[in-house]
């Protein structure tokens, strides 16, 4: 898919596919992706308590592979 502006033509990293599969549990690089994310957002009031579930679950989860 490409992307025209003012006649010129951007395109992207390729093809997407619209309707991606899980593929199974998670991965350890998939898990670190997401608590390094989660790292750099920032959660306030109940928000917090959601996040710091997540991240304990998480962090265990990368601990066990």
């Amino acid at each position: 898919m490409a992307i025209i502006n003012k006649g010129k033509e951007f395109k992207g990293m390729g093809p997407v596919n619209p309707d991606p599969k899980p593929s199974g549990p998670l991965t350890k690089d998939e898990i670190g992706f997401i608590l390094e994310k989660l790292k750099t957002s920032d959660f306030k009031g109940a928000e917090f308590e959601s996040f710091y579930f997540l991240w304990v679950k998480l962090s265990k989860m990368l601990e066990e592979k």
